[in-house]
């Protein structure tokens, strides 16, 4: 974010905040349903049946989104450098998120953890070398789109030989459809609750203003989500093992643990940033891109520890209640406030 920032400069920066938002939107209808379905109904011994079915609906999806990027090319509806950006982080960030996925169920925990990193490191590389050679916000785009792509490699090191394993299976194909559909719904209105304020600062002030406002509440949310993430990997993924083996106790008592440590990540995040916050955003971005911003600092730091703690460990209830309506409601619940 921050060297992204740096080099992009206020508009462009911005525009891309706006390519990003959009694309995450694109995302969570595209995809993501269909990890937490997964993720909700995979059991052991149905293991290669279940990936099997998963991986050709990946494919199936990914293809349809190709076929209507192509129409849109064609037709010229959409502005043709935007369509570009947005196809590029969409598909990219889906494929990357849903085949970290498999490994994810798989308990691979050091491929997930190396993707992670890898996506993190070559996102840094191709974008400062694109913004370096081209300093435009659609080579950004497509650099991001290629790092997610690419950091699958040690993931698919790991989980390649699986997938030619198993076949597809519509009663599986099913089970992920009614279990997942609110998913796809409430998760797509949930990201747009999230970036709103994107859509409306960059719509009455323009992308200058939208620049700073995002490198800031990125670099919050960022911070937040790293942690959540991975106490989200480790612990509710443990949790939810124990409960699909009928060991309840168990699940309740990792659950606990985890409601501790995000209760700590949270306290700690907002008293670290709320102190120094403000002047670690002047260091890092320079006083006069984040000029003005220092009294939204407290309201930034609050909204992204509660969203952690939101998306990270109350979003993951929906694994032990075997429905996804919740969510839904949660979702519209937070479009609507």
């Amino acid at each position: 974010v921050v060297v992204f920032a740096r080099l992009a400069g206020p508009a462009d920066y911005g525009h891309n905040l706006r390519v990003l938002a959009t694309a995450l939107v694109a995302n969570c209808l595209m995809l993501q349903w269909l990890r937490y379905a997964l993720f909700e109904a995979f059991r052991p011994e149905d293991a290669d049946d279940q990936i099997a079915t998963y991986v050709r609906t990946i494919a199936a999806i990914t293809g349809a989104v190709v076929v209507v990027v192509a129409v849109l090319e064609i037709t010229d509806w959409v502005d043709r450098a935007l369509l570009a950006g947005i196809a590029a982080i969409t598909v990219g960030m889906a494929l990357h998120d849903a085949i970290v996925e498999i490994a994810r169920v798989r308990l691979h925990a050091a491929a997930v953890a190396l993707a992670t990193v890898s996506r993190a490191s070559l996102t840094a590389l191709f974008g400062v070398a694109a913004l370096w050679w081209f300093a435009s916000p659609l080579a950004l785009a497509m650099a991001v789109g290629l790092a997610n792509v690419l950091a699958l490699a040690p993931v698919l090191a790991k989980v390649g030989p699986s997938l030619r394993r198993g076949r597809l299976r519509w009663e599986v194909l099913r089970r992920f459809v009614v279990y997942a559909w609110p998913l796809a719904i409430a998760l797509a209105i949930s990201m747009i609750a999230a970036v709103a304020e994107r859509f409306v600062l960059a719509r009455l002030a323009g992308t200058v203003a939208l620049g700073p406002y995002g490198a800031a509440t990125d670099f919050v949310r960022q911070g937040f989500t790293v942690v959540g993430e991975g106490l989200m990997m480790a612990l509710v993924t443990l949790a939810k093992n124990h409960a699909t083996a009928g060991r309840t106790a168990e699940a309740q008592a990792t659950l606990l643990m985890a409601s501790r440590l995000f209760a700590v990540v949270a306290v700690f995040g907002v008293g670290f940033f709320t102190l120094l916050g403000a002047d670690l955003f002047r260091l890092l971005y320079g006083p006069d891109f984040v000029a003005g911003l220092e009294w939204a600092v407290p309201f930034l730091v609050v909204s992204g520890a509660l969203l952690m703690v939101r998306n990270y460990y109350f979003g993951q209830v929906i694994y032990f209640t075997g429905s996804a309506a919740i969510e839904l409601k949660v979702s519209i619940a937070a479009m609507v406030t």
